[in-house]
């Protein structure tokens, strides 16, 4: 059976994120259960116009790069036996295919809105331009689709019952546990000269608000005795750009924060692959990620998988399954003194938490991941479909 994936890019077009993670990951499940895998993305499109630019070069608006995805689906998937679509939400629905499409939603596009506006973060619609039109993408998506999947309860019960989207089943993310596993500590630190006797926290995110970076700012100031590594999915440290004039004052001390901390106490890195950020993890004691909404909490995993206990907000997977040998929730995700608090109480133990084991239990490991993936879309889904008439 053939899969057509479906997303703006993917991790072979040279991007690394959260949802070309997960498509990178179902291709592997598909293609190892002996299924064809197709990839439909910009660069798909790219290539049918002969463009061959890299993807933030190409300075089409979302919408028209959406409208000449679902072109390109319907007039090379045509055939009854062509397959079965699986395509992020956010990603067009302008036109109805010609096969059978499932959605699936990762992203809490309006959520995030949501909170940004009414946190203050932001003042006007300009910096949400790409998240509004995400949303607008998901409704239509899931209009078009023969189910949506959510990629976690937070995503069921919050993004896609705000939107008044069926969920029809929900599927936990899932990570590698060979990968991102514990590691002696004092080799992987000599290596990227990390102080053997240093007290390390690490973060991973981006210079987007969702993710946190200005009570990163604020802790490293409160907490000089300890190393902080930060992996950026993009350019570490905020872009002028990327960031709007309402948030002026908070990207000033952000960056005055990078300047002021010597080399010692901190490590800025970027677009790390796979394997090079399980050795980040495993040399690290503990981990912060104060993301203001999440969907699919790829970084959680990674982390409690690498058994590195968590300071983390009751987002994402948290609607899903909690331990208290993870580490510590927080409530109030913008509260710096509910984290210092948090920290105080992982640095009294360490090794009073075990998150690896959870992961275990709640079956969050990749092979499980996979299997119910592949079972979903062959055995639930494909033998009950009623092939389309060729339009």
């Amino acid at each position: 059976m053939r899969f057509i994936l479906v997303n703006w890019t993917f991790k072979h077009d040279g991007v690394i994120g959260g949802c070309e993670s997960f498509h990178d990951k179902l291709a592997f499940a598909l293609t190892k259960a002996g299924h064809e895998v197709d990839f439909v993305s910009y660069k798909t499109v790219a290539d049918d116009l002969g463009i061959r630019v890299p993807y933030e070069r190409l300075h089409l608006p979302e919408v028209e790069v959406a409208l000449l995805i679902d072109k390109h689906l319907q007039k090379h998937y045509r055939n009854k036996d062509d397959g079965i679509i699986v395509r992020d939400a956010g990603v067009g629905g302008f036109l109805e295919p010609s096969l059978p499409q499932i959605a699936v939603f990762g992203n809490p596009y309006f959520t995030l809105n949501d909170e940004l506006l009414r946190r203050g973060l932001v003042q006007t619609l300009s910096y949400n331009r790409y998240h509004d039109i995400c949303t607008y993408f998901e409704k239509r998506t899931a209009e078009n689709s023969l189910q949506n999947v959510g990629l976690s309860n937070f995503m069921a019960k919050v993004e896609m019952r705000s939107l008044g989207i069926q969920c029809h089943k929900v599927i936990n993310n899932g990570v590698d546990m060979q990968l991102f596993r514990p590691r002696e500590k004092d080799n992987l630190r000599k290596k990227y000269g990390v102080p053997a006797n240093a007290l390390v926290a690490c973060w991973v995110g981006s210079s987007h608000p969702i993710k946190g970076i200005q009570v990163i700012s604020e802790l490293i100031l409160k907490y000089p005795e300890v190393y902080w590594i930060l992996v950026f999915k993009g350019q570490p440290g905020p872009r002028g750009p990327l960031i709007p004039s309402s948030l002026a004052e908070l990207v000033d001390r952000i960056r005055r924060t990078f300047v002021n901390v010597t080399k010692r106490r901190i490590m800025k890195l970027k677009q790390l692959q796979p394997q090079q950020l399980s050795k980040i993890y495993a040399m690290s004691d503990f981990c912060v990620l104060p993301y203001l909404c999440e969907g699919n909490s790829h970084a959680v995993l990674e982390a409690c998988s690498s058994n590195l206990p968590l300071i983390t907000t009751k987002t994402g997977l948290f609607w899903d399954f909690w331990d208290d040998r993870i580490g510590v929730a927080v409530d109030k995700s913008r509260d710096v003194q509910e984290y210092c608090d948090a920290i105080a109480k992982i640095r009294g133990d360490l090794s009073a938490f075990g998150p690896r084991s959870v992961i275990s239990e709640q079956k969050l490991d990749l092979e499980s991941w996979s299997d119910t993936w592949v079972k979903y879309l062959t055995q639930d889904i494909a033998p009950g479909l009623s092939r389309p008439t060729v339009r």
